[in-house]
């Protein structure tokens, strides 16, 4: 059974406190992460880190670490693509510090973001983490708002590939596409016409 809740927080007042900022994280907490050193294991030692508590996130039981790790500024906005090796360390190093909330987009790089984290949640780190990712935003030399269903199946069906993952945790709706009644976007989720698409607890909000 697909469960879905619908929240439309604007960045700036996403519920976890996102720093838009922030290449990496929206955080109520600070780790010492640079993704510089990242490429040397020895750079920092997790055993000695405060673990990250852990909080729920909505009404339908999905539980997160109250810090998560915003991947966007791995491979795009924020300057030019980061060393990708580098990247799946700081990705494994967060998850072992107990930042386990980790969020993509299939806009951002374009793809190539959801790429990186499906290459990090290889060798069973996919079940360590609760894993986020969006539709909405459709860019092919012009930037466009999608919400039709249509449109949402297949972005869901190339995330979910692209991640190399049966299921993800939180799908959400990057922008509000004013054209559609978000009735007509969420009416796939409620009346459980996503079912191919494996379990997605959680649902749709703007972020």
């Amino acid at each position: 059974m697909i469960k879905t809740y619908v929240h439309t927080p604007t960045c700036r007042h996403h519920p976890l406190n996102w720093t838009p900022t922030n290449p990496l994280f929206f955080t109520r907490h600070t780790l010492p992460l640079n993704w510089h050193h990242f490429g040397r294991s020895d750079q920092y030692n997790t055993r000695n880190m405060s673990r990250v508590p852990r909080i729920k996130l909505g009404s339908q039981g999905l539980e997160v670490s109250a810090q998560g790790l915003g991947c966007m500024g791995m491979s795009a906005f924020y300057g030019a693509p980061k060393p990708e090796p580098d990247m799946i360390n700081l990705i494994h190093h967060a998850i072992k510090a107990g930042v386990t909330f980790l969020d993509t987009s299939d806009i951002y790089g374009p793809k190539t973001n959801e790429i990186l984290l499906g290459k990090a949640l290889k060798g069973g780190m996919r079940g360590k983490v609760e894993l986020a990712t969006k539709f909405g935003i459709k860019y092919d030399g012009v930037r466009e708002i999608r919400g039709d269903p249509e449109y949402v199946r297949a972005c869901c069906e190339a995330s979910l590939e692209r991640l190399g993952v049966e299921s993800i945790d939180l799908y959400y709706q990057h922008r509000i596409d004013t054209r559609v009644p978000i009735e007509i976007t969420l009416g796939m989720f409620l009346a459980g016409c996503l079912d191919l698409w494996t379990a997605m607890p959680s649902g749709c909000l703007e972020g």
